[in-house]
C-alpha cells in the first residue's frame, strides 16, 4: 500500500466519466480505509477465532470460534459464527488469479493445502485424525476476477469485470507457515543489515595449565575475528536505527569501539588475568544487542507494518490433537498500532535498552573498585560476595549486574539496566555486587539478597575472587554456603600437575634421610680429614652442602678437605659421570680433574672420587619426599656400589697409588651396605600411588575427563557444584640422569644422537634464557655455552635454529609468570552437584599442599 502514488479523480459539470475515473476513485477509497485499519487499529487476530480439534473414530473435528482479524494489507476478515469443519477438499488458486506467497511456498515443499468445510458439502472428503498432525488453520481472502457479459442487442450495462472475494478456511502445513515467517524475519534483518550473533562455546584442551586455560578464552574472543564482528554490528545497529536514536545520540556511540587487542596484542597483565570475564562482556553485549534490536523492530512494525507480513491471511493457531483445548503456536496475534499499543512508552523502553548498551561499553573495567580488604582473622572476605540471579533463556534485564562494569555513569548502569524497574522508579532493586553504589537508600533485600526468599533465582554470581588465593577463597565461600545454606558444591582445583605432601610418609622419609645423611657426612669428614702434603692448602670453614647444617665444622691444612674446598665450585658444577665401564674409570676421572689447582697426586683421586660420589648420593636425597627421583637415587646409588667393588677388587693392582687403605675401603662399604635402596623404594612407591590416587580427585585435567561439561558462567546454577581453579605451576620432576643425561655424558654415544639431544634439550633452555635472537647470533650462543658446560664433548655438530617471533602468547605467558602460586585465575560450573568428590580440606587428612 503505497498512498502516495494514488492519484484520484475530481469531477467537473458536465464531465464525461471514464472507466479510468471510477476505478481511481474507488482505488483510493479501498486503499484509505485498508490504510486506516492496519496503521491506526493494528494486525492480527483482533478478537476470537479460537479453535480446538477433537478424534472422533478416527475422523478429526476442528471447532472455530467466531472472531474478527485484520491482515498486513488492511482486509477485515470475520467469521461470524461458530463453525465445526468436518470435510476437506484440495485447494489451489485459479488461474488468473494473483500469485500468492502461501501457495507457492506449499508447491516448492510439495506440501497440499486443504479447504474445510462444514457438513453436507458435496465433494470433498473426511477430515482423517492423522491428516491434523503438524497442521495449522488459517483463513484466506481470496479475491478473484470474473468476467460479466450478460450483453443484450439493446444494452451493455453489466459488462465489465467483477471481483469476488470470498473467506477460505485453509489447511496448511506448519513447515510452510514456519518457512514464510523465516523469510519475513530474514528480509525485516535484511533491510535494516542487522547479523544473528552467537557466543562461541568455550573449549579447554585435555590437562590445561594457567596457559592454556587464559588461551581458551582468548580464542573464543578470536574465533573468525567474533570480538570485531560484535564492535562493527553495534556500529551497524546505530545506523540502522538513527532516524529513532538521533534525538538523544547525534554521532555514534560506538564509532570508537573496538578490542583490537584480542587480535593483534599485546596485552596488559590485568587484561589476561581478566579474560574470563571480557568474555562474559561479550555474552552480555550480544543479549542486551538482541533485546535492544528486536524491540526496536517491533516499534517499526506497529509504527506503519510491513505489508508484506500476512497480506491477504491470518493464521490461527496449529492444531494439536492431543490437547482439545490448546490452540498452539503459529498464531498472528494483534500488534496495535501506536494510536492505541502504548507507542510511546514502547520507545521509551527501546530508547532505554540503547542506551543501556552504550552505558555498558562506557563502564566495563577490568580492575572493579573492590570494598576494602577484610581482616586477616576475618572468617568472611567481605571482597567477596554472592549475588542472585538468573540463567538460561531469560532477558538481560532479569539477571544481576555483573561486577565488572562502574557505577559512575549519568545515568548510572543501574537506572538503565531493567527497563520495568526504571518506569517504576524502583531501579536501585537491580541486584549487584555493586549494590552499596546506589545510595543510602537502598533497600536491606538488594544490599544483602542471601536474607531473603531464593524461590525466584536459579542462578548465584560468585564475584571478588579472581586473583585472591584459593584457600582464602575457599575458606570464605564454604563459610558463606553454611551460613546461608546454600544448595551448591564447591570445589579448588590446581591448573597444573600439584605437588602434595603426605605427612605420615614425610616423617618416615626425613627419618630415613637424616640417618643416611649423617652416615655420608661421616665418611666425608673422614676423607676431609686425609693429610696431603702441601702446606698452601691453609684450614678453614667448610662451605661443601654436606656440612651447611653445621657451618662450624672445620677442615685442616694441607688435607683433602682444603683441597676440595679450593675447587668447590668446579667439582660441583661437572655434570655426574656414571660408573658404565670401570675399565675406564681412571682415565675419565683424571680427565675430570685436569683443571684443579694445584694438581692433586694420583693417590687422592680415590678421596676425591668418593667424596664425589657420596655428594651425588646425598644430593638424590632431596628435604621432601614429593621432590625424591628414585630412579636418579637408584642409579648413584647401585654406581657407588660399582665404584665400592672395582675399589676393592683387583683392577688397581698394578697402580697401586690409586688402591685405597682397605681399612678406608671396609668402612666405607660397611657404611653403604646399610643404606636399603629397598625402604626407600618402599616409600618412593606408596608416596607415587597417593600421589596418583590425590591427583585423580584433585587435577583440574583429571576432572575434566570425568566431568567434561564444564561452563563459565562467573556464577554456578542452584543445585550445581562452583568450581575455582587456581595457578599452580608444579610439575612432575625431570630426573636428572635420565635416558637423555647419560646420552651427553657417555663417550660412545653416536655424534647424531648426541646432535638430536643437544637440540631437544639444550637450545630450548637457551632459548628461555637468552630470549630472542636472530639465527647466527642465537647459534653463536648455544655453541659456546655448549662448550663451556661440556668441554669433553668436542664432536657435536649443532642443528640449525630457526628465529623465534614474539606473540600475544607471550602476553599470556608473562601475566602467568606474574601470578603466585594458589591464586584464583579462572571459575567454571558443573548444573549438578559432584558427590564423589571431595574439597581439598576433606580429601587425604595427611595430604596438604606444598
Amino acid at each position: 500500500m503505497k498512498p502516495e502514488q494514488v492519484n484520484y479523480p475530481i469531477f467537473k459539470p458536465n464531465q464525461v466519466l471514464s472507466n479510468k475515473h471510477l476505478n481511481q476513485l474507488f482505488s483510493y477509497l479501498d486503499e484509505q480505509g485498508r490504510l486506516t485499519r492496519a496503521n491506526l487499529i493494528g494486525i492480527g487476530i483482533v478478537c476470537g477465532l479460537e479453535i480446538s480439534c477433537e478424534i472422533e473414530n478416527g475422523e478429526g473435528i476442528i471447532h472455530l470460534s467466531r472472531g474478527i482479524g485484520i491482515t498486513s494489507e488492511g482486509y477485515l476478515i470475520m467469521e461470524p459464527d461458530d463453525v465445526s469443519l468436518v470435510s476437506r477438499r484440495p485447494y489451489e488458486l485459479q488461474p488468473g488469479e494473483e500469485d500468492y506467497s502461501l501457495f507457492e511456498k506449499a508447491k516448492k515443499l510439495n506440501e497440499q493445502i486443504y479447504e474445510l468445510f462444514p457438513e453436507s458439502v458435496p465433494d470433498t472428503s473426511s477430515l482423517k485424525g492423522d491428516l491434523l498432525q503438524d497442521k495449522i488453520l488459517l483463513l484466506f481472502y481470496e479475491m478473484k476476477n470474473e468476467e460479466r457479459r450478460n450483453c443484450s442487442l439493446n444494452s451493455c450495462d453489466d459488462r465489465g469485470t467483477e471481483v469476488r472475494t470470498v473467506l477460505r478456511r485453509l489447511l496448511v502445513s506448519k513447515a510452510v507457515i514456519e518457512s514464510i515467517n523465516a523469510e519475513i524475519e530474514k528480509a525485516r534483518a535484511a533491510r535494516l543489515k542487522l547479523p544473528d550473533i552467537r557466543l562461541p562455546r568455550f573449549d579447554l584442551p585435555q590437562d590445561p595449565d594457567s596457559v592454556a586455560i587464559y588461551t581458551a578464552f582468548l580464542n573464543v574472543l578470536r574465533f573468525k575475528k567474533f570480538a570485531k564482528t560484535v564492535c562493527d554490528t553495534l556500529r551497524d545497529t546505530y545506523n540502522a536505527f538513527k532516524p529513532f536514536l538521533e534525538k538523544v545520540y547525534d554521532k555514534n556511540p560506538f564509532a570508537n569501539l573496538n578490542f583490537n587487542i584480542f587480535d593483534t596484542g599485546p596485552m596488559t597483565a590485568d587484561q589476561v588475568r581478566f579474560l574470563q570475564y571480557y568474555y562474559d562482556l561479550f555474552d552480555d553485549l550480544i543479549r542486551a544487542y538482541d533485546e535492544f534490536r528486536w524491540k526496536g523492530s517491533d516499534l517499526i512494525c506497529a509504527c506503519a507494518p510491513p505489508e508484506a507480513l500476512f497480506r491477504r491471511h491470518l493464521a490461527i493457531g496449529m492444531l494439536d490433537t492431543k490437547n482439545a483445548k490448546q490452540s498452539g503456536v503459529c498464531r498472528n496475534n494483534l500488534i496495535p498500532s501506536p494510536a492505541i499499543g502504548g507507542y510511546a512508552e514502547k520507545s521509551n523502553e527501546a530508547l532505554q535498552l540503547f542506551r543501556r548498551l552504550v552505558e555498558m561499553t562506557a563502564s566495563f573495567t577490568n580492575t572493579p573498585l573492590l570494598p576494602e580488604p577484610s581482616p586477616s582473622s576475618a572468617e568472611i572476605d567481605k571482597q567477596i560476595r554472592i549475588t542472585p540471579s538468573r540463567s538460561g533463556d531469560v532477558a538481560l534485564a532479569d539477571r544481576a549486574i555483573p561486577y565488572y562494569y562502574n557505577q559512575n555513569g549519568k545515568p548510572p548502569l543501574h537506572d538503565l539496566w531493567n527497563p520495568e524497574r526504571t518506569r517504576r522508579g524502583r531501579s536501585s532493586q537491580n541486584l549487584s555486587y555493586q549494590s552499596g553504589k546506589y545510595g543510602q537508600s537502598t533497600e536491606e533485600f538488594v544490599k544483602d539478597p542471601l536474607l531473603y526468599d531464593l524461590e525466584s533465582y536459579n542462578f548465584l554470581r560468585i564475584e571478588g575472587h579472581l586473583g585472591k588465593n584459593y584457600q582464602d577463597v575457599l575458606n570464605t565461600l564454604l563459610a558463606m554456603r553454611s551460613d546461608y545454606r546454600l544448595p551448591i558444591g564447591l570445589i579448588a582445583l590446581p591448573s597444573g600437575n600439584e605437588t602434595y605432601r603426605y605427612e605420615d610418609l614425610e616423617e618416615r622419609y626425613n627419618v630415613l634421610r637424616t640417618w643416611m645423611l649423617g652416615e655420608i657426612r661421616k665418611v666425608v669428614a673422614t676423607l676431609y680429614e686425609v693429610k696431603i702434603n702441601d702446606s698452601s692448602l691453609t684450614a678453614g670453614t667448610a662451605k661443601f652442602p654436606l656440612f651447611e647444617s653445621s657451618s662450624t665444622y672445620r677442615y685442616g691444612q694441607g688435607t683433602v678437605g682444603a683441597w676440595y674446598e679450593k675447587n668447590l665450585d668446579y667439582l660441583e658444577a661437572l655434570p655426574y659421570t656414571e660408573i658404565a665401564d670401570t675399565d675406564k674409570l681412571e682415565k675419565a676421572y683424571s680427565s675430570l680433574l685436569k683443571d684443579t689447582t694445584p694438581k692433586l697426586e694420583p693417590k687422592y683421586y680415590v678421596h676425591v672420587i668418593l667424596i664425589h660420589h657420596f655428594t651425588r648420593v646425598a644430593e638424590a636425597l632431596p628435604d621432601g619426599l614429593n621432590s625424591l627421583d628414585f630412579n636418579d637415587f637408584a642409579l648413584k646409588y647401585r654406581d657407588m656400589l660399582e665404584l665400592i667393588r672395582f675399589l676393592r677388587g683387583n683392577a688397581l693392582e698394578k697402580r697401586k697409588e690409586f688402591k685405597p687403605q682397605k681399612d678406608l675401603i671396609d668402612h666405607i662399604s660397611e657404611i653403604f651396605s646399610s643404606f636399603k635402596l629397598e625402604t626407600v623404594q618402599a616409600l618412593s612407591s606408596e608416596y607415587a600411588q597417593l600421589m596418583s590416587e590425590t591427583r585423580k580427585k584433585m587435577s583440574f585435567g583429571a576432572f575434566l575427563r570425568e566431568n567434561p561439561g564444564i561452563q563459565h558462567k562467573a556464577g554456578v546454577p542452584l543445585g550445581g557444584t562452583f568450581i575455582i581453579v587456581y595457578h599452580s605451576s608444579s610439575k612432575n620432576a625431570v630426573p636428572k640422569n635420565n635416558a637423555k643425561h647419560r646420552i651427553l655424558n657417555n663417550h660412545s654415544s653416536e655424534p647424531e644422537t648426541r646432535s638430536a639431544v643437544l637440540s631437544e634439550v639444550i637450545i630450548k633452555k637457551i632459548r628461555e634464557r637468552f630470549g630472542n635472537f636472530n639465527p647466527d647470533e642465537l647459534q653463536s650462543r648455544v655453541a659456546a655455552i655448549i662448550e663451556e658446560t661440556y668441554p669433553t664433548i668436542s664432536d657435536i655438530t649443532l642443528p640449525p635454529i630457526a628465529a623465534s617471533k614474539v606473540t600475544d602468547d607471550d602476553d599470556i605467558k608473562a601475566a602467568v609468570n606474574g601470578l603466585k602460586e594458589g591464586t584464583v585465575i579462572a571459575d567454571f560450573f558443573l548444573p549438578y552437584i559432584v558427590s564423589n568428590f571431595q574439597t581439598d580440606r576433606d580429601v587425604l587428612p595427611e595430604a596438604k599442599p606444598s
